[in-house]
C-alpha cells in the first residue's frame, strides 16, 4: 500500500528579531496551525506548495520562495510502531519564505493569520493566549524542527 503523503508548509518571514512562522487559524478548533497539504501521486513538493500557498493565502507565486529540499521527511506511524494501524502516513516538512513586503502586508491584514515566534510554537501557546495545534507542537519538539531560540 502506498503511504499517504502530507506536506507541512513551514511558512516564514525574517525580521530584525529573528524568524517568525505563519500560523493559520483552524476555525473548527480555534487554534493556530501550519498549512498541511495532501500530496498527489507524482506531484513534486514545489508544484504542490506553489499551488496551495498561492491559492490558500491569495498570494502571487513571485511573492514567496519554496526550499528545494525538505527540512524533514518522517513516518510517524512507523516511529510509533503501532501494529494495529493499517494505514501509513509520511510527513514532509518544507520551508516557504515570504520574500515580498507586499505579501507580508497582505498576510498581516488577515484575521486568520498570525506570525508566531519559535518559542510560542514550541510552548504550544501564542502570546495572546491562543493555543497552537497540540499535534504540531508535539512534532516540532519531538523532531526539533524549530528550536525555541530561533
Amino acid at each position: 500500500m502506498q503511504p499517504a503523503n502530507f506536506i507541512v508548509a513551514l511558512i516564514r518571514k525574517s525580521t530584525a528579531n529573528g524568524i517568525r512562522w505563519l500560523g493559520i487559524l483552524n476555525p473548527d478548533q480555534r487554534w493556530w496551525d501550519f498549512m498541511v497539504c495532501p500530496r498527489l501521486e507524482h506531484e513534486s513538493i514545489q508544484e504542490l506548495l506553489g499551488r496551495e500557498v498561492a491559492w490558500r493565502l491569495e498570494l502571487d507565486r513571485n511573492q514567496f520562495l519554496i526550499a528545494s529540499t525538505s527540512q524533514l521527511h518522517v513516518n510517524p506511524i512507523a516511529e510509533n510502531a503501532n501494529p494495529d494501524s493499517n494505514s501509513e502516513v509520511e510527513l514532509i516538512f518544507n520551508s516557504v519564505d515570504i520574500v515580498r513586503s507586499s505579501a507580508i502586508d497582505q498576510l498581516d491584514a488577515r484575521d486568520d493569520c498570525c506570525w508566531l515566534s519559535a518559542s510560542e510554537l514550541c510552548a504550544g501557546v501564542a502570546d495572546d493566549g491562543t493555543s497552537i495545534n497540540p499535534q504540531l507542537t508535539l512534532w516540532l519538539n519531538r523532531w526539533r524542527i524549530i528550536q525555541p531560540w530561533e
